[in-house]
């Protein structure tokens, strides 16, 4: 073939239809043919053509199959040829890559041999090949014009561009096409198994059932999603399954676990493979099983072991036959030496009697009778006779020889068909007297056979019965007499015939012992087939013993069952247990069960406790443990710490005694280990606990003392506005003063709420839009030299939080982030949705499981080194300069999380920053409460008579002040002393209105108590500087109690005491 380069054409028209053709192919979409259609309308556009085709070559690559052919401007049926003769033959036979064909003119001149081109006049030919994924050639595109066609560079490029992407669509459709005949193989395989195959979501709702399980539990795969284990078995058996499910979703292996299901038959064992499935972000999203039905198997098992121990019996019975037998009989193996010998065999030559021992060689004993003369006294004949005999023993020959003392010895060797050599040595003095040895020999040999409790026969070539014991009668439920001569098919039914037949062709084929398991009358036996073969090694047929196993699959059963118990009670230890040397080095360890951070065992083999954990204890910390080790003595609760593989410290307490060796030499020590890691970090966070305690209580002291001072202020103060009503400037200043007090207040709050002494107020809160609330005032807050990002995620859930707290809390969060980027950064607020399951639960104590809301503050800030992390919940720590910080930022948001029954963590690097994670409980979505209450007016002035009781002078004044300014009869009592005289002694009280915590003994609670007994129906008001209904929740209040929090404003005591007045059925 030549390859032309006329003169490119690069007219406008050329390249304007190129770019029209470029325009159709890439909007090019649909189905195969439709996209094809397009495809060559577009390249005959192009390229001016008048033909255009693609197709496939077949695998031979002789010929070649068009999948569309535009002819004229129509498509036309596309029809098969041969390429032999054809231009585009180079593509598939050229022993070089041949990556474009054209021919610009002259192509009838240049394949003569063409019928289609020379039907057709072609003068123009170009070819493209196209190629699969890996770069072969299955196919090609070409071009055919009746007029000489322009080849160049662009029309190339272009023709290379358009045949590519026929390509890539033709392998794309293969692909789709192989995918699909994939999925279905895959469907028909898990539908056409006998295996039990399912997959279930993370919360253990079934997805897929294959056909098995559908049968078997008569609920099909549409029936069965979104259903669990529990919906279709009892509890104790979901359970079960459920606990597998969990394991396997959490490890990274497949897990093989036996399972036991309810059937309409009763309960079936299967062996589970169960494996995560997971997604492109490692996350196991689902469990899969695999479950094979092994009930017949353990019964098998069962049964099994009951035939091995008769077999044991059968084997005494027939060592004893042995050395019943009147030849002499031994056993060589496959080195040729001694394993075996009868007393006949024994006796016969007393001589060397003492080296016929277990290993001792053949040619020694051979020797050995040399030395005592018994191969003559000449050295060649004693040569000669131990060369002969060496010879016969090892080509197995049969011979006789004669003893000096007259008798005659026939000697019979045999190859084992495992491997060594047996001799049978028979004495032929007498023949009558051998023939009836022979007899009796037989005779006994039969009587083992017919006692044996297991049915033994033989069979000859034929398959027909030689020898049918008694047991084997009962099994086919006829007599020996009827068996002999006869094939099994006349006692079997036509299946169970054929399977014998194999089995006794597959013994007689490999000359080999074959063990089968099968079922007959509803009995499992164990069958063991062998070869049977005369002296000369020629085949005689087969014998068989059968052995009834059903009762060892049980037994196997049972203690599988067993083991599998007793391994549940080992893996649900924490416990370990070791053996040590006399120098102290480890040399056995037991597995560390529940968990993966102790050093393995093969880790800690070799060493002393010292080398693997000596860094963490002084060499004084461990004389005693080294004393007991040195001294031979026992040692109990002995601890010691060292890194776990996940870098953590963790603590063992191990307890040993000593070990000797029956000659009382000391061994080393041996024990039992504990993992106290738990416990010793139960006791730093106790510790932790009762600092924070301690702190908590000097907070709630503090901020009860300073409720109690702004008590005082806010009254006097809301008295000033009245007094200077008329003034504005002044009016303004004291509501200014009011405004600061109440930030005071709230600063309290905020304080008690640390303490545990402040009941919070939790509701379902819109977190999402609390932060788009609370965005304007952080970023005033923030400054414009920090860029603030909120990320919140869709569908966030409400939490349940004191809303006021949380806006508090994030505000803190924020102060702190912005304070560790001086020089500016980014603060981002993320959302979302987390759930923590029980076992995440166990492995973090200090989580409940359940569902939370989550809200992640972090900062491109300087970061906190590890010293710093440990200490930042810590009251009154602080990092920043004296007066810039309180400390109690980070305590008092650690405090609402936990008081919210939630959870906090902090994480952060040196130069890295810091993100803080607030875990808060999901709370129900209700309509928000309406924060904007407007302010009622003030209640209508009174005249009824109240007890005052209040040990703080200030707070006491203020109140009587606020009302008897409104129209009360007031008396005012300090103590509760004072009160009950002046209840005794006073006419009647429309209200007590008294503090909870009172000096003198008594409190408000033992005040109204012995109110109500001198005047009954006494209606009460309680206050206190703690919050209201904290006394509640520590059972000292009645949950119905009515209670005004110090400070209170004059009119939310006002209102407050009207309320209770007018209420008919308060007392």
């Amino acid at each position: 073939m030549s390859y032309e380069n006329p003169t490119s054409d690069k007219t406008k028209g050329s390249r304007n239809r190129r770019e029209e053709a470029l325009s159709m192919l890439a909007g090019a979409r649909g189905p195969q043919f439709t996209f094809l259609q397009t495809a060559l309308n577009a390249l005959a556009l192009g390229l001016d053509c008048e033909i255009a085709a693609v197709g496939e070559i077949s695998a031979d690559k002789r010929k070649f199959q068009p999948l569309a052919i535009l002819n004229g401007g129509a498509f036309i049926d596309p029809v098969a040829f041969d390429i032999a003769g054809t231009p585009c033959e180079e593509l598939y036979t050229s022993p070089e890559d041949v990556s474009h064909i054209c021919y610009s003119e002259g192509l009838c001149d240049l394949f003569p041999l063409d019928q289609i081109l020379q039907a057709s006049g072609a003068q123009g030919y170009r070819a493209e090949p196209v190629r699969d994924v890996d770069g072969d050639i299955f196919g090609h595109v070409y071009v055919i014009d009746n007029k000489p066609m322009a080849i160049d560079d662009e029309s190339t490029m272009f023709f290379r561009l358009v045949s590519q992407r026929i390509g890539a669509e033709i392998n794309r459709w293969r692909a789709e096409s192989a995918r699909e005949t994939s999925e279905i193989r895959q469907q028909d395989l898990l539908n056409n198994t006998s295996s039990v195959i399912y997959i279930k979501d993370a919360d253990g709702r079934y997805v897929f059932v294959n056909q098995t399980f559908e049968k078997l539990f008569h609920i099909s795969n549409k029936e069965v999603k979104g259903k669990t284990d529990h919906d279709l078995f009892p509890k104790e058996k979901a359970d079960i399954l459920r606990a597998n499910d969990l394991k396997a979703l959490e490890s990274e292996e497949p897990q093989e676990i036996e399972e036991i299901v309810p059937h309409d038959d009763g309960l079936h064992a299967y062996i589970s493979v169960k494996f995560p499935l997971k997604d492109k972000s490692g996350q196991a999203y689902a469990v899969c099983g695999i479950s094979t039905d092994i009930t017949e198997r353990k019964q098998a098992e069962d049964e099994l072991r009951s035939s091995e121990n008769s077999l044991r019996e059968t084997k005494r019975l027939l060592e004893g036959a042995i050395q019943s037998f009147s030849d002499g009989f031994a056993l060589f193996d496959a080195d040729d030496r001694f394993v075996f010998a009868n007393e006949f065999y024994l006796t016969a030559h007393k001589e060397v009697r003492d080296i016929q021992v277990p290993g001792t060689p053949f040619e020694a004993i051979v020797n050995k009778l040399a030395e005592i003369g018994f191969y003559g006294n000449s050295p060649d004949e004693i040569e000669e006779c131990i060369r002969v005999r060496l010879e016969r023993f090892r080509n197995g020959e049969t011979f006789e020889y004669e003893m000096a003392d007259g008798r005659w010895y026939q000697v019979n060797q045999y190859e084992a068909s495992g491997g060594g050599k047996s001799i049978v040595r028979t004495n032929i003095t007498k023949i009558k007297e051998a023939e009836t040895l022979r007899l009796e020999a037989e005779s006994r040999f039969r009587a083992i056979i017919d006692n044996s409790p297991a049915p033994i026969f033989f069979k000859d070539l034929e398959g027909r019965f030689l020898i049918a014991n008694a047991k084997h009668e009962e099994g086919f439920d006829a007599k020996a007499s009827e068996l002999i001569g006869k094939t099994s098919q006349p006692f079997v039914g036509e299946d169970a015939y054929q399977a014998i037949v194999q089995q006794d062709q597959e013994v007689m084929r490999t000359r080999k012992v074959v063990t089968k398991v099968h079922a007959f009358s509803g009995r499992e036996f164990l069958t063991i087939k062998f070869p049977v073969f005369n002296a000369q090694g020629e085949l005689l047929g087969l014998g068989g013993i059968d052995t009834d196993i059903s009762e060892l699959r049980q037994a196997e059963k049972a203690l599988a069952q067993s083991e599998a118990r007793f391994r549940d009670f080992a893996e649900a230890s924490s416990d370990w247990f070791w053996e040590m040397d006399q120098k102290g080095r480890i040399t056995w360890q037991s597995e560390i069960h529940g968990t993966s951070v102790w050093l393995a065992r093969k880790t800690v083999i070799g060493k002393t406790r010292q080398e693997v954990a000596g860094q963490y204890l002084s060499d004084t910390d461990w004389q005693p443990y080294q004393n007991a080790i040195s001294g031979e003595l026992e040692f109990r609760n002995f601890e010691y710490c060292y890194e776990g593989t996940d870098n953590s410290l963790l603590h063992a307490r191990i307890s040993g005694n000593p070990i000797y060796d029956e000659d009382g030499n000391f061994l080393g020590h041996r024990g039992v280990a504990s993992n106290i890691t738990e416990l010793r970090e139960a006791e730093e966070l106790l510790r932790k606990a009762q600092k924070m305690e301690a702190v908590g209580q000097l907070t709630g002291g503090i901020a009860h003392d300073f409720n109690n001072l702004m008590a005082v202020m806010i009254g006097n103060a809301e008295m000033l506005v009245d007094i200077v009503e008329h003034d504005e400037n002044a009016k303004q200043n004291v509501e200014a003063i009011i405004r600061s007090i109440e930030r005071g207040s709230s600063l309290t709050s905020r304080l008690l709420a640390f303490s545990r002494q402040q009941s919070l107020s939790p509701i379902a809160v819109d977190v999402t839009q609390l932060i788009v609330d609370l965005e304007d005032m952080l970023r005033r807050t923030l400054g414009e030299a920090t860029d603030l990002q909120v990320e919140s995620v869709a569908n966030l859930w409400h939490a349940l939080i004191d809303p006021h707290q949380l806006e508090s809390a994030l505000l803190n969060l924020a102060i702190n982030a912005r304070d560790a980027m001086p020089g500016g950064g980014t603060l981002v607020i993320e959302t979302s949705n987390v759930t923590f399951d029980t076992d995440y639960a166990k492995a973090h104590e200090e989580v409940q499981p359940g569902e939370y809301v989550v809200i992640a503050v972090s900062d491109t800030g300087s970061g906190m080194a590890p010293d710093v992390l440990e200490k930042v919940f810590e009251p009154f720590f602080t990092t920043k300069d004296v007066g810039k910080g309180s400390g109690l930022g980070l305590s008092m948001v650690y405090g609402l999380a936990k008081q919210s029954n939630g959870h906090l963590t902090i994480y952060s690097e040196v130069g890295q920053g810091t993100t803080v994670r607030l875990y808060l409980p999901r709370g129900p979505v209700l309509r928000a409460a309406n924060d904007d209450a407007v302010e009622d007016a003030r209640p209508a002035p009174g005249s009824e008579r109240i007890l005052v009781v209040e040990d703080d002078p200030g707070v006491r004044a203020v109140s009587v002040n606020m009302l008897s300014s409104h129209g009360y009869e007031i008396v005012e009592a300090e103590d509760g002393k004072e009160a009950i005289a002046l209840l005794e002694g006073n006419p009647k009280f429309d209200l007590l209105f008294t503090d909870i915590v009172l000096p003198g003994g008594m409190n408000g609670m033992d005040i109204v108590d012995a109110a109500q007994k001198i005047q009954p129906g006494i209606k009460v008001l309680y206050t206190t500087g703690y919050a209201e209904r904290a006394v509640v929740h520590n059972d000292e209040l009645d949950l119905n109690a009515e209670v005004v929090n110090k400070p209170y404003r004059r009119s939310e005591l006002l209102e407050k005491v009207r309320a209770i007045l007018d209420d008919e059925g308060s007392d």
